[in-house]
């Protein structure tokens, strides 16, 4: 299946390419990062699966400048986080959740 990555790089900005990712990493959801819902008001959930929680997980929201707007840390004892910022500006944004050996880059949708 064709995808998008993203990453964010050390200077703040946002670089996109295209990759093919296994069909088998998106049916394994023990191995994911949600964003739920999404698009949202400023108030949604990530939840993590247990096999990313085997350490704490830090999960980060960044504006398109890079800039931390808020973060929260999942582990298995507390797999789902809610973020409530009813006054964030509409826009889209980018959570990063965070492992010892991953990073999941999730595009936030604020309206």
């Amino acid at each position: 299946m064709h995808r998008l990555v993203t990453i964010l790089l050390t200077t703040g900005i946002f670089a996109w390419w295209p990759y093919d990712a296994p069909a088998q990493e998106e049916s394994d959801t023990t191995a994911a990062v949600r964003v739920y819902p999404n698009p949202n008001s400023g108030r949604f959930f990530v939840s993590a699966g247990s096999k990313i929680l085997e350490k704490p997980v830090w999960a980060g929201l960044y504006d398109l400048t890079g800039q931390v707007i808020a973060y929260k840390i999942l582990s298995a004892s507390r797999p789902r986080v809610y973020f409530n910022l009813p006054t964030i500006p509409e826009g889209i944004y980018y959570l990063q959740a965070r492992t010892a050996r991953q990073t999941f880059n999730i595009r936030v949708v604020i309206h």
